[in-house]
């Protein structure tokens, strides 16, 4: 391990663990899951009743994919929508493919002489 970071808000607390390179991530994960069974009864009972998650992610990214409307006739809202609905519990079920990340762009189109320009929502 190299080291850790955790954020909490709300009802939720996530601990990221981060390793080497070259650290075999199976290992990694069982080294983590026999950590967090160790402090499972130091938890509080409210804690252990909802439950701990261990999941194994990698920072890389192996693809993006991106949805816009060609006419302009959806809006950024309407595309983000249809992706969460649409897209993004399809990517989930692919092997070996992490949680998909959602990210809404807006654009704005110039008539002529100009490029494309997109940055991220605020919303």
């Amino acid at each position: 391990m190299i080291y850790q970071q955790s954020n909490s808000g709300g009802n939720v607390m996530s601990l990221s663990v981060y390793f080497q390179v070259g650290t075999d991530p199976d290992q990694a994960t069982i080294d983590v899951n026999n950590r967090v069974q160790s402090a499972l009864a130091k938890l509080p009972e409210e804690v252990r009743r909802q439950g701990v998650k261990v999941e194994k992610k990698s920072s890389d990214i192996l693809q993006v994919v991106t949805l816009f409307s060609p006419d302009g006739s959806r809006d950024p809202v309407y595309i983000s929508n249809y992706a969460l609905i649409n897209v993004i519990d399809e990517l989930k079920r692919l092997p070996g493919s992490a949680t998909p990340a959602s990210s809404v762009r807006k654009t704005i189109r110039c008539v002529s002489g100009c490029a494309r320009t997109s940055w991220p929502s605020s919303t």
